[in-house]
């Protein structure tokens, strides 16, 4: 995209204090790189500030690939009371390190910081990003409305729950946790400054709930809410939702995808809500296609459920599996067993409903034994995504799997704001050399072979070749997956591994091609 269309998105609210909200450009991997889409909290916290009366700009810069200067550039005519960064990722604090080194001193007076990196790795956001003078904890609504009003009246913002700063001597002030929003349906809507970019190829998110009943170890999401974890899964109404997509679809009636990013949308304890959405979605929707998340005890116990969703536009379902192994699922604290996974994905299937799923090969718990059943696992369930082979857990500072792993007296090691661990055995530690690998040096060939993922996936709507392909697609996969795995357990280097696959599968892998490419004209 051209700089001479890239734009700031600007909400006005009355004229009570000007606020700039800043989505860094941290372009993720060959797969997540493709996904630009809406940063939605930043859209919640604008209609929120909005509400208040606050005058409200975003600039996005992951949308429009912005670097720090550029995005300094974009606003270099403006002041702002506060200026607020969404962080996600230690990449991401290190473009807004740059982005804060860049600005003029006189066109702020207060520069935070937001969302899980700085949240759970308090100290390390105040050490990457030097301007930084506060960091928003958990989530910002009333945290960010708070600060913005004490900086417009000058007043003394640092008594405030829910922020904390870098005191005179240096050291940081964690503070303690602010209550968090109970009842979202009183929250205003997002902003959706992408809409207009949007049509019938986007994906929409849609936050039908916040937080979650479960305790995977490995999850952000409790200590991302701090102390009130036990009341961290809140619902909004069908109602309340519906109203929301009706709205984005009035704006802009090209819109028909939407993706619900809660972790559960039939959820445990409030189907009743899903089964009312569902009916009303049928009455008040049309031509629309959703994708939900759930659990596998959900959806196994739902298919009448399931049906209803269908008949209101559900298409997709993502699944967390995670593991083969009940062994590593038990480490996990999914509360959930191999086999209910696999009656979950039956369900789907015989509900003729499309599924996605979350997969990881290798824990700091993984031994031989788990990695075999964990490819058992992928071929039971088919629709491979290719980095479902070598998928690490990446541990997240403040989660339980994080002190599990620490109190077994494992060294861990910092990479972009995660943490890894030594591998078990050998063979493990051969395979995460394999997906290394493969995963950084031969970027072109990961990537053909996703966009293979990709296409197929997006014939599954009314094309009858869909399912075939698909089934040809995973086996290709797994004949390339086991061919390098043997290779690669032989001694072979993964130069010499990688190779040799190329090689031997590029046949195959444009005779896929061509088939895909065939079904899509037809």
């Amino acid at each position: 995209m051209s700089f001479e269309k890239v734009k700031l998105f600007e909400l006005q609210g009355k004229g009570k204090g000007s606020v700039l909200l800043v989505s860094p450009n941290d372009s993720g991997s060959y797969r997540s790189g493709t996904f630009v889409i809406e940063n939605l909290g930043i859209g919640y916290l604008a209609s929120y500030l909005s509400s208040l009366g606050v005058d409200v700009t975003i600039c996005d810069a992951r949308f429009f690939g912005l670097t720090p200067q550029q995005a300094v550039n974009l606003i270099k005519t403006k002041n702002f009371d506060l200026i607020g960064l969404s962080v996600a990722s230690r990449n991401g604090a290190q473009w807004c390190r740059d982005f804060c080194s860049k600005l003029r001193k006189d066109s702020y007076q207060h520069i935070t910081a937001g969302g899980q990196f700085p949240t759970l790795e308090t100290k390390d956001a105040f050490a990457i990003i030097d301007n930084l003078d506060s960091v928003i904890m958990g989530e910002g609504e009333l945290s960010i409305g708070k600060l913005c009003e004490h900086l417009i009246n000058k007043s003394d913002w640092r008594k405030e729950k829910g922020i904390s700063y870098k005191q005179e001597n240096g050291e940081i002030f964690i503070s303690e946790d602010r209550d968090i929003a109970c009842e979202l349906d009183k929250l205003p809507f997002p902003y959706r400054y992408l809409l207009p970019y949007q049509d019938e190829n986007s994906e929409i998110l849609i936050e039908g709930s916040r937080g979650c009943v479960f305790w995977c170890t490995f999850c952000a999401i409790r200590p991302f809410l701090g102390k009130f974890v036990h009341d961290s899964w809140r619902i909004r109404s069908a109602e309340n939702i519906l109203k929301e997509i009706k709205q984005i679809m009035t704006v802009n009636p090209k819109v028909r995808n939407f993706r619900f990013i809660d972790s559960d949308f039939i959820g445990p304890l409030h189907s009743e809500r899903a089964w009312k959405f569902a009916k009303l979605a049928q009455r008040q929707l049309k031509n629309v296609f959703m994708h939900m998340e759930g659990r596998a005890i959900s959806i196994m116990n739902s298919e009448d459920l399931l049906l209803e969703l269908k008949k209101a536009g559900l298409r997709r379902v993502y699944l967390g599996v995670e593991s083969g192994s009940q062994r590593i699922l038990d480490k996990m604290n999914k509360r959930t067993t191999v086999e209910e996974n696999k009656r979950a994905i039956d369900v789907l299937k015989k509900l003729n409903i499309d599924f996605s799923y979350g997969f990881i090969m290798v824990t700091p718990w993984s031994e031989d034994e788990d990695i075999t059943e964990n490819i058992a696992m992928l071929k039971y369930i088919g629709k491979i995504q290719m980095n479902k082979f070598f998928h690490e857990l990446f541990l997240i500072r403040g989660t339980v799997a994080y002190d599990m792993v620490k109190k077994d007296g494992v060294k861990l090691n910092e990479l972009n704001g995660y943490y890894t661990y030594p591998s078990r055995t050998e063979n493990i530690a051969k395979l995460r050399k394999l997906g290394s690998y493969l995963e950084y040096k031969c970027v072109p060939f990961m990537k053909r072979l996703w966009l293979l993922y990709n296409k197929v996936r997006k014939l599954n709507f009314g094309n009858s070749n869909f399912q075939e392909l698909e089934k040809q697609l995973d086996r290709l996969y797994i004949d390339i997956f086991e061919y390098c795995w043997e290779k690669s357990k032989k001694g072979e280097t993964e130069a010499q591994v990688v190779n040799a696959c190329m090689k031997k599968f590029d046949p195959d892998i444009k005779d896929l091609e061509f088939k895909i490419e065939e079904s899509a004209s037809c």
